[in-house]
């Protein structure tokens, strides 16, 4: 896979182009690639992967959330997790004096599955 610009992957095999929303970041043992992209910038909004398959990339994972919440894509963490912030509006019992919050989340493959994992660990949340 070739990349052209920071919205699209193109196959050096069959020539096909694949919208991947964001800037793509492919795992480490390059089998993936995963791009979180904010409304703002590329107007989709969310979190997605694909696998790399014979040179061409098939979904394996896409969220677009029903509340407010902008993702960003941090780090691969080995080739089975992608970490992410997101900045969403503030929980009251996290940040009781702000309107929003960035907190760390993944992306983690489970026996196969792509699930996002957004439990906030508390000690690392920034209130806004």
């Amino acid at each position: 896979m070739s990349r052209p610009d920071t919205d699209s992957m193109i196959s050096r095999h069959t020539g096909t182009r694949y919208a991947v929303y964001a800037e793509p970041h492919i795992s480490p043992d390059g089998k993936h690639v995963a791009s979180a992209s904010p409304a703002e910038a590329y107007n989709t909004n969310g979190v997605f992967l694909w696998e790399v398959r014979n040179g061409s990339l098939v979904q394996r994972f896409h969220f677009e959330p029903s509340d407010y919440a902008l993702y960003r894509f941090s780090r691969w963490n080995g080739p089975n997790v992608v970490e992410l912030m997101k900045f969403t509006n503030a929980a009251k019992d996290i940040c009781p004096k702000s309107s929003h919050m960035e907190v760390s989340v993944r992306l983690v493959a489970e026996k196969g599955t792509w699930r996002l994992d957004e439990t906030p660990n508390k000690d690392k949340v920034q209130c806004r």
